[in-house]
């Protein structure tokens, strides 16, 4: 299970989501906006559960900056302002968080080709 942080091309946003599989979840989103693959990131999990919470605990930490208007689109309530996407990134290396374990590893993205061959 993945939990992804995927850059807006064209708005000062950033969704943070949860998946099974990130080339078909990213290209479905793709299909209704236009996301930035360079800078983005997917986090492999060592279990639904995991991504679950993390994703969770990533959304709970960062609520302030959470768009509530962005177009309904799927997933519309999962952005977030990108002025905390630098934030959220250290959030995640830094010794003191807790909810990290169970983190496999973390993927930066230039295209959806970086995915690993069985994401």
């Amino acid at each position: 299970m993945y939990v992804y942080l995927l850059l807006s091309k064209n708005y000062d946003v950033f969704k943070i989501g949860k998946t099974i599989n990130p080339k078909v979840r990213i290209k479905r989103l793709a299909k209704s906006f236009d996301y930035a693959f360079s800078g983005s990131w997917v986090i492999e999990c060592d279990s639904e559960d995991k991504a679950v919470i993390i994703e969770g605990r990533l959304q709970s930490m960062f609520s302030e900056w959470n768009i509530e208007n962005m177009p309904r689109i799927e997933g519309y309530t999962e952005f977030y302002d990108s002025s905390c996407f630098d934030l959220v990134l250290s959030s995640l290396i830094t010794p003191e968080c807790d909810f990290i374990e169970g983190v496999e590893q973390m993927y930066p993205l230039e295209s959806i080709n970086d995915l690993p061959p069985w994401a």
